[in-house]
């Protein structure tokens, strides 16, 4: 039987790939690739013209043309916290919103001017502006157009490779010669997701404690320091790396020599193709992205400092928002849909780290692309074309991920760069410190469950503080943020509020059916096989630390979304948790993934066990 499955397994392959892509996949309800590039083609490449298809959008940004620079902006109706947020964000910073403004948009024909002598002026849509008197509106309105992208595209492509090099500086400081463990694909993604570290944690820490001014000359001059110091200590090293990525041997892992292989890389570049287009050729969406995230990245480009207080949930860590801003200086304008350039990145860096992980877990050769095909396939309908922060949570959690399997192997030198990619994965959202936590617990009972092992249980232990000082710096960030210039308490979150009551227990019971309805059975089906193998990795022989790492590791994430929101209000479990939820839950999916290739086929040339370097094996064999 087993000889059978192993002649036809291209056909067992195909037949996965097919139906998953014709029933739940990209390919299904999302369109093509080719359909998303001619959809932009149809709109002349213009983000600005696609905003304005949104009718709400489109009179927040009329509005914006003609009401003169430093007025408020007031609205009506006022209950609506999709309209009020919408208008907030594409009117800042040039205007900023208002109970009663000096401006008055009028949304849907509700408005009558309390006093005469306000002035009229009808936009499109039927909508219509009144100005008080004695304010006018702009004679010339302000032209609407796109930051020019090729500029936008050069900088960022330089500042990829700057940021890439920088943080493979860092990687040598950290690892030195460990980093022969990892990939070329895994080390060209630790590169930029260190330095990414290496230069924006120093401007958080010189703005909130050297209330050092964030602007270009300040950013620039930091990182060019940074860059020199980084690269005259890790001078020994370059060359080592350097030979890292040259080594054709190296890359010559990931071509496929079989059916399968070549079936599941197709896949998986489709999936990647349609959530990259999807991504690139539609202007952020999504109400989150627009007032949490990107806005404080404007807030950041208008005012040069991080203390956003009077901005909803401002205690929110501040490395995407900062990411995005840094990058609106360096540019000179805001060109928000270069986050969504970013998130696209984010993405594709996840999908190469989870190729080396495969490998390095013992997968088969034939079968490696099929962990990001799958990982993929589950995110592809929650963070595309919205400039959430999830997509950069998911790319450092999935680096950390892979170097606590690896600390599984003893490893242990690789600690300081495991303790580097669980800050990455804390700064970037509040469920990121949890998920950090999670792992590093699970991690100490995976190598001290059976007897006491002082080593492993002192990392362990060395891993909670670590967490525990990010805890500390998260509540110390959130009191300095919320309180303004003269110390008055901004904003007030709702995420610590309330109490857990019995009521409780039915909402969540409830929450969760909506969840497994909206799921579909396709992917109900694909979580219930793997929570299947999930609840059996106890009977496993091989690699047994590995299996009990990645079943506490799963575990804590599929419950810790639905004990998060066990304290909120009934309101906002029935109407937030329903939105934010399955996107916490995705977190669990890597650990689930790779608890599935615990029973699929393994590669003679990497065990799944033991100290050998994986990307070294054959050299030795030979020897």
């Amino acid at each position: 039987m087993r000889a059978l499955l192993s002649k036809i397994e291209w056909l067992v392959v195909l037949l996965l790939v097919t139906f998953f892509v014709a029933t739940q996949g990209p390919g299904s309800n999302t369109g093509t690739p080719w359909n998303h590039a001619l959809f932009f083609a149809y709109n002349n490449y213009d983000y600005t013209a696609l905003k304005q298809r949104y009718p709400l959008r489109r009179a927040a940004m009329e509005a914006w043309q003609v009401v003169p620079k430093g007025h408020t902006l007031s609205h009506s109706p006022v209950g609506n916290r999709w309209d009020l947020k919408t208008l907030s964000y594409e009117a800042y910073p040039e205007l900023r919103i208002a109970e009663e403004g000096d401006y008055h948009l009028d949304l849907y024909g509700t408005f009558e001017a309390p006093e005469p002598g306000w002035t009229e002026r009808n936009l499109s849509g039927g909508r219509k502006i009144y100005a008080r008197p004695g304010k006018v509106f702009l004679d010339t309105p302000r032209a609407l157009h796109d930051f020019p992208k090729k500029k936008a595209l050069l900088v960022l492509l330089g500042l990829t490779c700057w940021t890439a090099i920088a943080g493979s500086f860092l990687l040598a400081l950290l690892a030195g010669k460990r980093t022969e463990h990892l990939g070329v694909l895994s080390f060209l993604s630790f590169s930029y997701l260190s330095g990414l570290l290496a230069f924006h944690v120093p401007l958080i820490l010189l703005s909130v404690i050297g209330r050092m001014p964030l602007n270009r000359w300040s950013i620039l001059g930091t990182w060019i320091a940074l860059s020199i110091a980084l690269g005259f200590l890790a001078r020994k090293h370059l060359v080592r790396q350097l030979r890292l990525v040259c080594s054709w041997r190296r890359w010559m892992h990931y071509v496929p020599l079989s059916a399968s292989g070549f079936i599941l890389l197709t896949a998986m570049l489709y999936v990647m193709a349609v959530l990259v287009s999807r991504t690139v050729f539609h202007p952020p969406e999504a109400f989150d992205a627009l007032w949490h995230w990107l806005v404080k990245a404007k807030f950041i480009y208008a005012e040069g400092h991080l203390q956003y207080g009077f901005i909803p949930v401002p205690e929110y860590p501040p490395l995407w928002p900062l990411i995005n801003g840094v990058n609106y200086l360096l540019l000179g304008g805001v060109a928000d849909y270069t986050a969504l350039w970013l998130i696209a990145g984010f993405l594709c860096l996840t999908a190469c780290i989870l190729v080396d992980l495969a490998i390095i877990a013992g997968l088969a050769k034939r079968l490696v692309y099929l962990a990001p095909f799958l990982v993929l396939w589950v995110f592809h309908n929650n963070i595309q074309n919205t400039a959430y922060g999830e997509a950069p949570l998911l790319a450092f959690f999935t680096a950390f991920f892979f170097l606590s399997m690896l600390l599984l192997r003893k490893m242990n030198r690789l600690f300081p760069l495991w303790v580097l990619f669980a800050l990455g994965a804390a700064l970037c959202k509040l469920e990121g410190t949890a998920a950090v936590l999670i792992a590093t617990l699970a991690l100490g009972l995976a190598r001290g469950v059976r007897g006491i092992r002082w080593r492993s249980l002192s990392m362990s232990a060395i891993g909670i503080l670590a967490v525990a000082v990010f805890i500390a710096l998260q509540w110390a960030w959130g009191q300095w943020v919320t309180r303004g210039p003269t110390g008055e308490l901004g904003v007030q979150s709702w995420h610590f509020a309330g109490s857990f009551g019995r009521d409780h227990v039915g909402l969540l019971l409830d929450l969760l059916n909506t969840i497994l309805q909206e799921a579909g059975p396709v992917k109900i089906g694909f979580f219930g096989l793997l929570f299947g193998l999930f609840l059996g990795a106890g009977t496993l022989r091989r690699n047994r630390d590995a299996s009990r790492f990645l079943f506490y590791l799963g575990i804590g994430l599929l419950l810790f979304p639905l004990i998060a929101v066990a304290n909120w209000d009934a309101d906002h479990i029935q109407k937030v948790a329903i939105k934010v939820v399955p996107r916490v839950f995705l977190l669990s999916v890597p650990p689930l993934v790779f608890l599935l290739f615990q029973y699929l086929p393994s590669s003679s040339a990497y065990p799944s066990t033991g100290r050998l370097r994986p990307w070294r094996f054959r050299r030795n064999m030979r020897r």
